[in-house]
């Protein structure tokens, strides 16, 4: 079969949707089938991934010209997620053709039926690819605790209000440090903070498991990827309390926070019962595997495989 993406695949620090993309890509590959980045004479599915910044009219024509060309919608973006007020709209403008439509967590969903979607749907969570993000085998706590958190975007909205407010208690606290790893805000300015430019696939992962906990202020975050590694790297994670879909994982191995004093107190929890938080990832479920089988599950279905 051949299988159109209207995203091209990039194998450097990116978004978690282009890294979904990649491993996707490469699964369906292994499984004989044709990928293509242009809208050829014959397609048998056009997957969309909604990280667009406009309308395509060419996959609107392609599916009116070719309606029996199956169309399947990845929804992973917001407008509350980046502070925005056009990506609902492009979300429910290609939607119109969508034959299937894939939510990355119930919370987006929930979002999205309250701005007039009303389609049957699946929802996936994200994975990640294990090869690169495992956990340190019996690692143990030290005196102090190192934090860590990664983001590609340096949107606001990925919670640089905690991370210049962590900062600051930073100066007074010789048992915690805290490591931002990607790009971030110009109005971010760290005294306190170790900052380290963006990191791919097994830099990354071997940089993820040198620390402790894992922290995510993101808000209203439609899945996220960057707190799926830190877990899969055997990390605990402090999620802010209006993380959005994130919520939906990290609650089985972690700890939600509101702001800096509950942050701070959930540290000390996840301290005091540091292997039993690590004890409850579940590795397989956070995989690129269970996700990419989740997809082509549906895929299959879609062309009849």
């Amino acid at each position: 079969m051949i299988i159109f993406f209207n995203e091209k695949v990039r194998y450097t620090p990116w978004g978690g949707g282009i890294h979904f993309l990649a491993d996707l890509i490469d699964y369906l590959k292994e499984k004989g089938h044709k990928i293509t980045f242009k809208l050829k004479k014959k397609i048998d599915l056009i997957f969309i991934l909604t990280n667009f910044r406009e309308l395509d009219p060419k996959i609107l024509k392609y599916k009116e010209k070719n309606p029996d060309t199956k169309v399947l919608q990845r929804i992973n973006i917001s407008d509350i997620s980046k502070n925005v007020d056009y990506q609902d709209k492009l979300v429910l403008g290609i939607n119109k053709i969508a034959d299937e439509t894939i939510f990355i967590s119930n919370w987006l969903a929930e979002y999205y039926k309250g701005k007039s979607f009303n389609k049957n749907y699946h929802v996936i969570y994200n994975g990640c690819d294990r090869n690169y993000f495992y956990p340190k085998e019996n690692k143990k706590l030290g005196e102090g605790i190192n934090l860590v958190t990664h983001h590609w975007s340096s949107n606001w909205m990925k919670g640089f209000d905690i991370y210049a407010a962590l900062d600051k208690v930073l100066a007074n606290r010789d048992d915690i440090s805290f490591t931002y790893i990607g790009n971030y805000s110009d109005k971010y300015f760290p005294k306190n903070t170790k900052l380290i430019p963006p990191l791919h696939r097994r830099d990354l992962g071997d940089e993820l498991r040198r620390y402790d906990i894992y922290l995510t202020a993101s808000r209203w975050e439609a899945c996220g990827m960057h707190h799926i590694e830190g877990a899969c790297c055997g990390l605990p994670v402090l999620f802010h309390k209006d993380g959005g879909g994130i919520n939906e994982s990290c609650k089985n191995y972690g700890i939600e926070y509101s702001d800096i004093p509950s942050l701070l107190d959930g540290l000390e929890q996840i301290k005091r019962n540091y292997q039993d938080f690590r004890n409850r990832i579940t590795y397989e479920f956070l995989s690129t595997k269970r996700c990419c089988d989740d997809y082509y599950n549906i895929i299959k279905k879609m062309l009849n495989l």
